[in-house]
């Protein structure tokens, strides 16, 4: 049987094939929305490069490659100060 999101009088709002997983800022998954069990692997710290490219991963396709040419080029440059 479907599974379906319904109001109070029992009248079926969504059905659970119409909604669609999207990667929303949010992180709320289709089966989350639809009260069903996840099982979803608990939060655990991040550091700060790693939060920051998960945002970054947001970002529409041309700025994160703007994001990492000036990243790699950083990274580089640094490594050559090192030798």
């Amino acid at each position: 049987m479907p599974h379906q999101l319904l109001a109070k009088d029992g009248t079926a709002l969504v059905s659970g094939e119409k909604i669609k997983p999207q990667n929303n800022r949010e992180g709320v998954s289709a089966d989350e929305l639809l009260g069903r069990e996840t099982n979803k692997p608990k939060a655990r710290a991040t550091g700060k490069v790693q939060q920051l490219f998960e945002e970054v991963s947001a970002l529409p396709r041309r700025q994160q490659d703007k994001v990492v040419e000036f990243v790699s080029a950083f990274v580089r440059q640094q490594q050559q100060a090192e030798k």
